[in-house]
């Protein structure tokens, strides 16, 4: 049987994990509902989107601060986008019998995004620190 994230889900676990979780729940709900090139748009977003967060951190002196307004304005843009665009998917899917994912894939997927979150950041300034370091 072909299950979903939720719209709370999604929201939930993008605060928790980080924009490529939201990436990676929205891809699945839209190939669980037969949407292959909306999942592929979604992927591709949110891997840009990473990288242009964590390139903006470069360059604010107030990182904490940006961070903070970043991580709740990128939240509820997922929450509207996943209301927008799977709402009615879900209801839908919901009425025919389908389930939500269990809690303890939830748990895995916010684990394995907040940490591939980390890695990619941890490369991305360590390549621009060299970066830095060479060009001066």
């Amino acid at each position: 049987m072909r299950r979903f994230y939720g719209i709370n889900t999604v929201w939930i676990c993008t605060f928790l994990g980080g924009p490529l979780v939201a990436g990676y729940m929205m891809s699945e709900n839209f190939r669980t509902f037969h949407k292959v090139k909306e999942a592929n748009k979604t992927w591709v977003i949110s891997i840009i989107f990473t990288l242009l967060l964590l390139l903006f951190v470069l360059f604010f002196e107030n990182v904490d601060l940006f961070v903070r307004i970043a991580h709740f304005t990128y939240t509820g843009v997922v929450y509207w986008l996943a209301t927008k665009y799977q709402k009615e998917d879900i209801q839908q899917f919901l009425e025919e019998g389908g389930e939500e994912y269990s809690i303890w894939r939830k748990i895995a997927v916010v684990l394995i995004g907040a940490f591939a979150l980390g890695v990619v950041a941890f490369m991305f300034f360590a390549a621009s620190f060299i970066l830095i370091r060479f060009l001066s």
